[in-house]
């Protein structure tokens, strides 16, 4: 029998379990996201809400293995058009009702941006915002915070911009955008008081359209701009970068310096500094690195089609720092107010008040924006704090140079605690004068006269050094070259003598291998051009053409004589065509002799009976058989046809014009 003992036992272990079941409850928050509906005409329609979707699960995977994670996330995501304010709205009470503790968003335009930030205030649910359309004024120090409800997660560079601008002391700049965020930010950058310093040639581009860049880097050519830079896409960036490569404006005496912190991360941009190009490309300091990579990987990898050939822009980041800030939030939330005791049911909310949040709800959400506003992390678009007016502060830049032959290079920084920006001394890329540029070019050739020779020194002078032992076409080219685009260049000869051909294993030898294996810049040479050199290097247009010529006399004229008209044949075929005439003729006559249709009956006048004496009345006429076709008439019609004259007599048989008919068809080819 059970005793009183062995029962009070099971009773203390069912306690305990029931303890610790409690201690490992997990609390189930419900997060939203807003994402934007491409039109039905857009073939990747949805294609960026699968991608930023791809971003917040990957996220989600690396919380969910802790076990000491109080709470997990289930995301609410729709796809809708921002420029439609009732579905705008009608799809945030959706959300509500179904009990989400915060929404994310990327709202393309301000009105949409208002609408959100609007019913975030009004229902007091925390809106995490990644738009760009908030004007400079709104993020002011010092102001009133308009919105307590709702934060931005997008870090924003004008006033690194304006800082590097002030520091390199250009006094004119041309901004390239292909983005809603760019055309923002060129408002703001235009309402800074220090705009009067400067001269600002805005341009907007289509991304993916290389005509769209092309015509406004002619324009910029044309108004001799050399100072550009280019806040876009990734793809808007190496489209960009295309179009100035088929326009022949990747040359030294071109700054570019692209905004887009994304677009540093792929090495496709290293592509386009060959020749000596100076790009420069901002980044983010305090970057986590892992999970950006980690995140990249994912993304790049995925197997959906959709994505292939998608590039990690911006927007795809902050939706997944979104994630890290949310569950910071959340866990410093649950340190102050246990979250274990929560469903999504206690926060669910309508628009007309038929469903109202519970109060214990309204109160742990009024404490996880205050942690929200409180809280640091790094995310892997750099430090994430916010200021009283819920925007992104304390952000930390870095300017590095893009090289083709070696690892980017840390050239500036700047942070908004020193407001300036700092330039390294050594820098190459970047300068304040006018077409000045620094950086020298290794320039492989082969010696072979006249275009490149070793000159003698004169005697008793220093042996000679550097550029100063070579003479000679190419010499003078460069240096024509190097006054006219404002660069340093080094000469050194190609160490095996070849020009530059393929060998067995793949590789090339000469000065097509010392350009493809990055030992030099340029290759200036008399060098062939061919289509396996073409594959593999880019030829400038050649600066001598030498081709293969067949020398022949030139025919001498003659006069004209009286049997000139025998000139368009030759002499085999005139006794041709006259022994043709002769056969058709001498044929013609002797089908209508044998051709009784042609003997007809004709009256001899010349053969008349005479009368008798008793018939004195008149003489009776004479018939006889005549053949037209005489040995005469019939070479007389085989040179009318011959001459396409005609004749006045013509074939009756059927045998006849046979004949005739196929000279005819002779005579007209």
């Amino acid at each position: 029998m059970m005793t009183w003992r062995s029962l009070t036992g099971i009773v203390l272990v069912l306690l305990l379990d029931s303890t610790a079941l409690a201690a490992y409850s997990v609390a189930k928050l419900k997060s939203g996201a807003l994402f934007a509906r491409r039109p039905l005409s857009d073939v990747s329609m949805n294609g960026e809400s699968y991608m930023l979707n791809e971003a917040v699960k990957t996220h989600e995977r690396e919380f969910s293995r802790s076990r000491e994670s109080p709470f997990t996330f289930e995301y609410d995501s729709r796809s809708l058009f921002f420029n439609d304010s009732f579905q705008v709205g009608q799809t945030f009470c959706d959300q509500m009702k179904v009990g989400v503790t915060s929404v994310f968003s990327i709202a393309p335009d301000r009105s949409a941006e208002n609408m959100l930030r609007s019913f975030s205030e009004r229902f007091q649910l925390p809106y995490l915002s990644g738009s760009h359309v908030m004007a400079g004024a709104e993020r002011g120090a010092g102001l009133a915070r308009p919105f307590r409800w709702s934060v931005n997660i997008r870090p924003f560079f004008t006033r690194a911009i304006l800082a590097l601008r002030e520091k390199l002391g250009w006094e004119k700049i041309t901004y390239i955008t292909d983005t809603d965020s760019g055309t923002a930010a060129v408002k703001e950058l235009l309402s800074s008081d220090s705009i009067a310093d400067f001269e600002v040639i805005i341009r907007k581009v289509e991304t993916d359209i290389v005509t769209s860049h092309e015509n406004t880097l002619k324009q910029l050519k044309a108004m001799d701009e050399t100072r550009i830079m280019i806040d876009a896409t990734v793809r808007g960036t190496f489209t960009f970068f295309k179009a100035a490569y088929d326009l022949q404006m990747l040359l030294p005496t071109y700054q570019y310096i692209v905004l887009n912190p994304a677009a540093r991360d792929y090495d496709a941009l290293k592509l386009f500094t060959r020749g000596g190009m100076n790009i420069t490309a901002l980044s983010i300091s305090e970057v986590n690195s892992r999970q950006k990579l980690k995140f990249a990987s994912r993304i790049q990898n995925a197997s959906e089609p959709l994505l292939n050939g998608t590039y990690v822009e911006l927007p795809m980041l902050l939706a997944y720092d979104s994630i890290a800030v949310l569950r910071e939030a959340w866990r410093l939330t649950n340190k102050e107010q246990a979250l274990t005791d929560l469903s999504p049911t206690d926060f669910q909310h309508s628009c007309d008040r038929d469903k109202i949040r519970t109060y214990r709800a309204n109160k742990t959400l009024s404490t996880f924006m205050e942690k929200l506003l409180g809280m640091r992390i790094s995310g892997v678009t750099g430090n994430i704090q916010f200021d009283s007016n819920g925007y992104r502060k304390n952000l930390s830049l870095q300017l590095h140079e893009i090289s083709y032959q070696e690892d980017d290079k840390e050239i500036g920084s700047w942070s908004e605690e020193m407001e300036n920006f700092i330039i390294k001394q050594n820098s190459s890329g970047l300068s304040s004068t006018e077409g000045e540029v620094k950086r020298e070019l290794i320039i492989t050739s082969i010696e072979e006269k006249p275009f490149l020779m070793m000159k003698e020194p004169e005697p008793g002078a220093k042996p000679l050094e550097g550029n100063d032992r070579f003479e000679g076409y190419c010499v003078d080219l460069l240096d024509m070259l190097a006054n006219e685009l404002k660069f340093k260049y080094t000469i050194r000869l190609v160490p095996d003598g070849q020009y530059g051909a393929e060998n067995e294993d793949g590789t090339w030898n000469g000065m097509i291998g010392e350009v493809i294996s990055k030992r030099a810049d340029l290759a200036v040479a008399p060098l062939t051009i061919n289509a396996d050199r073409q594959r593999v290097v880019a030829f400038t247009k050649p600066f001598m053409n030498i081709g293969i010529s067949i020398m022949i006399k030139r025919p001498q004229s003659e006069l004209p004589g009286p049997m000139s008209f025998l000139d368009p044949f030759s002499e085999d075929i005139w006794y041709g065509i006259l022994i043709a005439y002769c056969g058709v003729s001498l044929g013609l006559f002797l089908v209508a002799r044998f051709s009784p249709t042609e003997w007809q009956d004709k009256v001899s006048y010349d053969d008349m009976r005479v009368p008798t004496a008793a018939a004195a009345g008149g003489g009776e006429p004479v018939y006889k058989k005549h053949n037209d076709f005489t040995i005469n008439n019939s070479m007389w019609f085989s040179l009318g046809a011959l001459m396409q004259q005609g004749t006045d007599i013509a074939p009756k048989a059927a045998a006849s014009r046979i004949v005739g008919g196929v000279w005819w068809f002779f005579t007209l080819i």
